[in-house]
């Protein structure tokens, strides 16, 4: 996936995506022995990457919701995390952020 969002390029790969009449709903798989108990403790860096790409998704469908998630495969745990939680990590939205995290 890649695109322009405003004057930022966003590119990556999304794990998984589901693309409906009326949504798009996207996972993406983290490794690793950390795994949060709610979408507040995700790490900024998982909430930037995924920010990135639900901004993206919704300038590609715009007439669709965008719904992201995240599958910890160490719990194994899915956590949803709501578009106005991600808000304020779409890119360009802080000035100082330059860089999206690359997952993991």
């Amino acid at each position: 996936l890649a695109g322009l969002v405003g004057t930022l390029v966003v590119s990556g790969v999304i794990d998984r995506m589901r693309v409906t009449d009326d949504a798009v709903s996207i996972i993406d798989f983290k490794t690793g022995r950390f795994v949060p108990r709610s979408a507040e403790q995700v790490p900024v860096s998982h909430k930037r990457q995924m920010a990135a790409y639900v901004a993206l998704l919704q300038g590609m469908f715009p007439d669709r919701n965008v719904h992201a998630a995240l599958l910890y495969s160490q719990g194994p745990s899915l956590i949803e995390i709501d578009n106005a939680a991600l808000a304020p990590h779409k890119p360009g939205f802080q000035g100082d952020q330059a860089i999206l995290a690359a997952g993991g």
